[in-house]
């Protein structure tokens, strides 16, 4: 923090000299205000199982998330209209929908999205993205390194409506809808106040995408925190 402090104090002065020369710098003032985090974890070995591999999260005890002003888009498996009617729904929190600008479903994704430039815009337009776990795999391809190499990587969020028999959850068969479009054709969704929760409790983790390699890195907190929320 003592060091962070440092750096800031001198881009302030930057800033000011640009401001006296009539630059602009109000952006640049409030990115260096809110400076994010990393955690660098080390390992002995490579990550070679492939299940581990698959994006998941972290509950932080200070969230990174708080801002009653916070922009969130959530992607989703096919329909996307599923999620929408969700969201709309009267039972759904609306401190909560209000917060959330844009749903769009995976297919409409990589259709709309396919140049790095619409990429980048639609990487600029929202806070916060969050993922239906069933299509998180195949959207770092579709949404490339401007995501995954930055604090905004797509939180997984399980939505699907699980199925039951007798108060026991239903294994998946292995063997049938193995193919990825069909899956998102007969996609379900949990129940509104479901969804929600699930939703509150993505915004309170952290992000963690782990690749086939020695090193992982996840954002913790940002220069706005104490040390002692640091720590925590």
């Amino acid at each position: 923090m003592k060091h962070i402090k440092s750096s800031q104090d001198e881009k302030e002065k930057s800033a000011t000299k640009k401001t006296l020369i009539g630059d602009d710098s109000d952006d640049e003032d409030s990115a260096i205000k809110n400076e994010a985090i990393w955690l660098v974890l080390t390992t002995k070995q490579h990550v070679v199982d492939k299940n581990r591999l698959k994006p998941g999260k972290i509950a932080l005890p200070h969230s990174l998330n708080t801002s009653p002003s916070l922009s969130i888009c959530v992607i989703t498996a096919d329909p996307q209209r599923g999620v929408k009617d969700i969201i709309a729904d009267s039972s759904f929190p609306q401190t909560l929908s209000g917060r959330i600008e844009k749903v769009i479903g995976f297919s409409k994704l990589k259709a709309r999205y396919q140049s790095f430039e619409s990429r980048r815009q639609l990487f600029s337009e929202h806070d916060v993205f969050l993922a239906d776990d069933r299509i998180a795999m195949r959207l770092v391809q579709t949404l490339g390194k401007i995501f995954y190499k930055s604090s905004k990587r797509p939180i997984p969020i399980r939505i699907a409506e699980i199925e039951k028999v007798d108060g026991k959850r239903v294994k998946k068969d292995p063997k049938k809808n193995n193919n990825p479009k069909e899956e998102d054709k007969k996609a379900s969704f949990a129940a509104p106040l479901i969804v929600a929760k699930e939703i509150e409790r993505a915004l309170n983790c952290a992000p963690v995408q782990l690749a086939a390699s020695t090193t992982a890195s996840v954002r913790v907190g940002s220069s706005k925190f104490t040390p002692e929320q640091l720590s925590d």
